[in-house]
């Protein structure tokens, strides 16, 4: 398969994706609770190896729209652990909870990174853990080692609720 048509492929799957997480979230969000924007402002990375040769400090812009308590839509910009520029956009779906907790996955796409296609997007998907407060919280997201190109590392991002709707 071509990187063309690879990459027209993933946005066709995202789009559709996002899409339906949409649709099917609608009810639900009106229902268990109200829509929120969050405004995510980086946080940290901690590699599981070669840990001197990562940026382990990562600032970031981003923004979060929840679409009730099991999904939600995220977007932005940071630095990564090898200090490129990394844009992401993605939807999380936490279906478990427990107290502030809540447990899913993240799917998404990426780019910035040399060692994966080159720098170019990418997709994702990767297990979650969000804790909310108020209007205090932090995603923790497991990277896991997949290879010589995916070094696996915990990170946290730390976000502010901006809006209730």
């Amino acid at each position: 398969m071509s990187y063309r048509l690879f990459k027209h492929s993933l946005w066709g799957l995202f789009g559709t994706v996002t899409v339906l997480l949409i649709i099917t979230s609608s009810a639900s969000a009106q229902e268990a609770e109200k829509s929120s924007l969050w405004l995510n402002a980086g946080g940290f990375s901690w590699h599981f190896e070669e840990r001197a040769q990562f940026n382990e400090v990562n600032p970031a812009l981003g923004f979060e729209y929840h679409l009730g308590s099991e999904w939600m839509m995220v977007s932005g910009r940071y630095k990564n652990s090898v200090n490129r520029k990394t844009s992401y956009f993605g939807a999380a779906y936490t279906p478990l909870s427990w107290n502030h907790l809540r447990f899913g996955v993240l799917l998404g796409v990426a780019d910035g990174y040399p060692k994966l296609n080159q720098g170019k997007w990418f997709g994702m998907l990767t297990p979650v853990v969000i804790y909310e407060n108020g209007r205090f919280g932090a995603n923790l997201i497991i990277i896991p080692t997949i290879s010589e190109s995916v070094k696996g590392a915990l990170a946290v991002q730390f976000k502010f609720r901006l809006a209730e709707f």
